[in-house]
């Protein structure tokens, strides 16, 4: 359309947009994002050139830049020198030690948190998760806590903020401009402010405190720019914004499309109780079983390839260039879609089906770099990818060895992009326990594995995986 571009199209349904039209052009096909000349990109050579080989000639598009409302000018978004020295403070908060340290309290965390389930109930599963991974990120990166009231403010907060930037990355909304009274603007505002009074809080009581930790906060608050000088509340706002809200949001998604997948699959579950079983013997994991929990990570990596988080990457060229032989003018726009890269039948064989055993033969290794980007790639793949990828599969382990989370009924789940992929509407998944204590002390029932599963899977309808490319894609 004149002006808009392929835009509307996008809007209508940005997943099977990004999906029919590279099946039917190809990795790298010229397109419109409104006046802005863009390439959609899905060849994993391409999509490296742009991250990795050529990342000087971009910066995070205007697209990103709009959840700057939200996350400030913090190491989400900033460029060049802030950007770096940002970088350079933080990354010791992510240092292997660090993050190993951690894993116990992800694990007693995890625990606490479904030590509280029944027999028979069901659950918001992406509600549980969401208030499980904020937990974990207070006490592990921010070394607070946060209480039911807080974790139920920033809930709500979020989920006024999914609306808001659904709108305005997939409909003419964009065009509104965020400093605009307007009612959704209106709203927007007041759920950051909510989440501000959180942030602000937690950065006063760790300011107020004279011990400091191995903690993000505590790292910021030591730090001191190029000219000597301490980071302003607003500067350690952002910083800490950036951390609270991705910290979280991206692992309790995973984890939540993680159980859903398995909820659908018998046969994935299964060999995943069996492989907690032979482990665990009964106890909990902890980071020196991660070697050996290799079904366990295979499913969060499938869930990550068919619901990544970060489903599309977007970069603008700071100058005019190339990207696989074609030209990019200034300004341009390099759209990365992860979600159909991802679904590529010439990377992956079944690529809509739900399979985590390809995982388990190397295929990591084997991949072309560009292929496969839940941490996107190059200088600015998420700082926390090693937090999360540790994170996910502690919490996966800690809930599977208790519990099988199975469908109450027939429900489609479809996936929602907005600032990250989020279910469309709440996963209830129905609480199965696997073990009695007694059995967790001495794990000698294979039976336990699967008694009352078939109370909640009685008159289930099974899902086809022939969906539209926006829907449900799990096969059995």
């Amino acid at each position: 359309m004149p002006v808009l571009g392929h835009f509307p199209a996008y809007a209508r349904d940005p997943l099977g947009f990004v999906t029919r039209v590279s099946a039917e052009f190809g990795g790298v096909v010229p397109f419109r994002l409104g006046p802005y000349p863009s390439l959609l990109l899905t060849d994993p050579d391409a999509i490296d050139e742009v991250l990795v080989a050529k990342s000087r000639d971009f910066r995070k598009s205007r697209a990103a830049g709009r959840v700057g409302v939200v996350v400030g000018n913090g190491l989400l978004l900033s460029e060049g020198a802030t950007w770096r020295e940002r970088r350079r403070i933080v990354q010791p908060a992510f240092h292997h030690d660090r993050v190993v340290a951690w894993g116990d309290t992800m694990v007693r965390e995890a625990e606490a948190f479904v030590a509280g389930w029944n027999e028979g109930e069901d659950r918001d599963i992406h509600h549980d998760m969401t208030a499980l991974t904020l937990t974990i990120v207070a006490r592990t990166l921010l070394d607070s806590q946060i209480d039911e009231r807080d974790i139920d403010r920033v809930g709500r907060s979020a989920a006024t903020l999914t609306n808001h930037f659904d709108s305005r990355f997939n409909s003419l909304a964009f065009l509104i401009p965020d400093w605009l009274p307007t009612p959704g603007n209106v709203r927007m505002r007041l759920a950051v402010r909510r989440i501000d009074r959180i942030v602000y809080r937690l950065i006063g009581t760790r300011r107020a405190s004279v011990e400091r930790g191995d903690d993000a906060i505590s790292m910021l608050l030591n730090a001191a720019t190029g000219e000597a000088k301490p980071l302003t509340d607003r500067e350690l706002r952002d910083e800490v914004m950036s951390l609270f809200m991705a910290g979280h949001e991206t692992t309790a998604n995973a984890l939540a499309w993680s159980l859903h997948l398995l909820g659908e699959s018998t046969e994935a579950a299964s060999a995943l109780q069996a492989e907690l079983a032979d482990v665990l013997g009964g106890r909990l994991p902890t980071v020196a079983d991660l070697p050996r929990l290799r079904y366990t990570e295979a499913v969060i990596l499938e869930a990550l390839r068919l619901y990544p988080p970060a489903y599309a990457l977007s970069r603008e060229a700071i100058k005019p260039t190339t990207v696989a032989g074609r030209a990019l003018p200034n300004r341009g726009i390099a759209f990365i879609s992860v979600w159909a890269t991802h679904r590529r039948a010439d990377i992956y064989e079944d690529p809509f089906a739900f399979r985590p055993e390809r995982w388990l033969d190397g295929l990591a290794r084997r991949l072309p770099r560009g292929a496969y980007l839940p941490f996107a790639e190059g200088p600015r793949k998420c700082i926390g990818a090693s937090f999360a990828m540790q994170e996910t599969v502690l919490v996966l382990a800690t809930i599977a060895r208790r519990f099988r989370l199975v469908p109450l009924a027939a429900q489609e789940i479809r996936p929602r992009a907005a600032v990250s992929l989020r279910p469309a509407k709440p996963i209830r998944l129905a609480v199965v326990a696997t073990t009695t204590p007694e059995i967790a002390r001495n794990p000698t029932s294979e039976a336990s594995a699967t008694a009352g599963l078939g109370d909640y899977v009685s008159g289930r309808r099974r899902v086809s995986s022939d969906q539209p490319p926006g829907g449900s894609t799990t096969r059995r």
